[in-house]
């Protein structure tokens, strides 16, 4: 972008970031009823391990030829890794006991648990204005979902993946901050997150079985576009865009999971769906601040 003024650069980025943030909420949105299907056919951890194996693999290989040094940061990297185990090993392992709908809602939650996180590790606490965006977002989850239905074990379980992923948000900020690699950053993470995974299903006795042809197919699909590219467009957004905005914009996730689950699974979609949909988008146009989106103008 060479030629054009500091601040109409910051504005286009800041607009390719969001950009990005949808897309991951899409790619991850996606995912719900195929996750589910395929955690009840090869085991919930080594579905984990398999899909962030894969893609840690990838990434491995492409640092290696790029000559990028593999161990920068590496205590960040592995504290990134085991929050992605915990909240991928968690709801995946809820997705097996409770509905894809319920699990949706729940994750959702994790906008409750980010200005506890942020306030934690940034020491900033919500402004008037974060607790509305906080309070329209539960309104819209509310109204797309339903909320709970028939609440079990599993939902207690995908309880704690909301919160894993409310804390992961900042902790991805202050590594960007504190000049990590975002390449690096994610390779190291992946790799941790599928060892720990493999740990957990040879403790549970798992089956290392995922011989099926079409269940590797979505495993693949799985590593190469709701982790590795979804993952890379949140670190690129991070850059840009601080933590309360990222998780407004990633509450489309479960709006973009009822789409699918209408699209592919033939379920109904209610007028009420419909209006939750638009007060959670309306709870991303709020969030978005662009004098203070800048995390140079934010530190």
């Amino acid at each position: 972008m060479a030629g054009v003024a500091p601040k109409e650069r910051r504005t286009a980025l800041q607009i390719l970031s969001y950009i990005g943030l949808i897309y991951a909420a899409l790619a991850w949105g996606s995912t719900f009823i195929m996750v589910k299907s395929a955690a009840m056919e090869t085991g919930p951890l080594l579905l984990v391990a398999y899909r962030f194996g894969v893609a840690g693999l990838v990434m491995t290989l492409y640092l290696l030829l790029a000559g990028t040094p593999l161990f920068h940061h590496l205590r960040a990297g592995v504290g990134l890794g085991a929050l992605i185990a915990l909240m991928y090993i968690t709801q995946t392992v809820g997705l097996v006991y409770t509905s894809a709908t319920n699990s949706g809602f729940i994750t959702g939650l994790f906008v409750v648990f980010l200005p506890l996180f942020v306030f934690l590790f940034e020491r900033k606490g919500p402004t008037y204005r974060d607790g509305a965006v906080i309070l329209l977002a539960l309104l819209g989850l509310w109204l797309l979902t339903g909320g709970l239905h028939g609440a079990n074990a599993g939902d207690l379980i995908t309880v704690v993946a909301a919160a894993a992923y409310a804390a992961y948000i900042p902790l991805v900020d202050r590594a960007l901050r504190d000049g990590a690699r975002p390449f690096t950053l994610l390779t190291q993470s992946f790799v941790v997150t599928s060892a720990i995974a493999f740990l957990g299903a040879v403790m549970l006795r798992e089956s290392f079985s995922a011989g099926n042809v079409n269940l590797w197919g979505v495993i693949i699909f799985l590593a190469l576009v709701p982790s590795l590219s979804a993952y890379l467009a949140q670190f690129f957004a991070q850059r840009y865009v601080l933590p309360l905005a990222v998780g407004a914009t990633f509450l489309l996730e479960p709006v973009f999971a009822t789409l699918f689950s209408v699209y592919w699974g033939k379920e109904p979609f209610s007028d009420m769906q419909f209006t939750g949909g638009l007060v959670i988008l309306l709870a991303m146009a709020a969030s978005v601040d662009w004098k203070r989106a800048s995390r140079g103008e934010a530190a």
